[in-house]
Parts: structure tokens; sequence; C-alpha cells
């Protein structure tokens, strides 16, 4: 005969309890594998936009003999920006400023590269020097730039090792706009018609980690 007394289910704070540490067990899987996810989406999701540093950017086509000339007439002396070999006569090179705002935080490490690249022979120009106020501008070539050439197929130049050229000037993050610049274009292609179909024109942005966070074409809209 059975016992009237005896319990065939748990009791409800035994239930209660089960479904907690199972509800524990659950959350704490999650955050496990949430956390390299999230971690990842923080390292490469970028501060700002380049929307927020409301680019502007002027350039011209000049032979390499007044090379020099233009770059005075945007007023920096041979002492700030000279114009430097290797250059050929007969070469061309474009001469500009790159207006921009920069933000009040930029995390330390990050690095904005100016790219250009000459679309008739879909290479990276060589020779790429700049000058801004305020601070030292750089030139030449980091591994982790052909990270662009990964995500923006239009930047697939960049995806070749360049360890030895200067591909880009980089804007200091303490500088002050504008970055004055010239690039010398190759030697061997047909002179340049129109600049924007000619000469491809792009500003980076790599986080303190290397890690890319976007690149924005950049268009011409007035001669300098």
């Amino acid at each position: 005969m059975a016992d009237a007394g005896l319990a065939l289910s748990p009791p409800r704070a035994m239930r209660a309890r089960y479904y907690r540490v199972i509800g524990l067990c659950l959350a704490a899987l999650l955050l496990v594998l949430g956390l390299p996810w999230f971690a990842h989406w923080r390292q490469s999701r970028a501060p700002f936009q380049p929307a927020s540093l409301h680019m502007q950017l002027a350039a011209s086509v000049v032979p390499v003999a007044h090379l020099q000339t233009a770059i005075q007439k945007l007023g920096l002396r041979p002492s700030q920006l000279r114009a430097m070999m290797p250059l050929a006569p007969g070469q061309e090179a474009v001469v500009g400023q790159l207006h921009f705002t920069l933000p009040a935080k930029i995390p330390a490490g990050s690095q904005l590269a100016l790219f250009a690249i000459d679309e008739r022979t879909r290479q990276a120009v060589q020779w790429f020097w700049g000058w801004s106020p305020g601070a030292e501008t750089t030139s030449g070539w980091d591994g982790s730039f052909s990270g662009f050439a990964v995500r923006y197929p239009w930047l697939a130049p960049l995806a070749d090792e360049q360890m030895d050229s200067r591909l880009e000037v980089s804007i200091p993050l303490n500088a002050k706009s504008p970055l004055t610049f010239y690039a010398a274009l190759d030697l061997d292609a047909l002179p340049v018609v129109d600049i924007n179909k000619d000469v491809l024109f792009a500003l980076g942005f790599v986080g303190p980690q290397r890690q890319v966070y976007w690149a924005q074409r950049l268009q011409v809209t007035a001669s300098r």
C-alpha cells in the first residue's frame, strides 16, 4: 500500500533553485562566448567617422620643373616642403592641400594617412611628401595599410609590400589644417587629363592596435 505522505515530484523551492542554477550557467556561457565578440566589436569600432573631419581637397597637376614654384604659391617655404629627388624631367606631380578639422579626442597610437593612387597605371604613388602647421608630418609605409586593400577593392594597389617607399602622408594627431602635399606621378604614364579620374586620393584611419577603421575616397573640389 502506497504511503500517502510520499512526495512524487521535487518541492517548489528545489525546482526554483534548479532553474536558477540552469539560468546562471546559461548566462555564464553566453558571457564567455560573447566577450571575445564584444571585444572585437569595440576594437574595430571607429571613435569617429570621416564626416566629422569636414575634409576639402584642392589639388592640381604640374610638371616637376614647376613643382617648387607651385608649392611656394601655397604659402610654404622650401624649408617647410621641398621638392626632392628622385624626380625626372618631363615627369608630372600633383600638388595640393587637404583642409580638415580634427576631433578633440583621438586615441593615442592611431594614424590618419593620406594615400594617392595613379589610376592610369593602378599603382600607388612612390614619392609622397607633406607638411602641416603645428606638428611634424611623416611619410612612409606601414604593413597595416595593406588591410585597406582587403576591405576596399578600390584600394587594391595598397596590398603590395612597399617597405622602402613613400606611399602615404600621415596627418599628426595634433596637426593644424591644412595639410600641404605633393606626389610624383608615374613617369611612363600619359599626361593627366582629369585629376579626379586619373588620380585617386583617400584618407585612411587605423587604430592603436593597427586595426583598419575606415577609408574615405576624396574628390578634388578645387584647383591650386
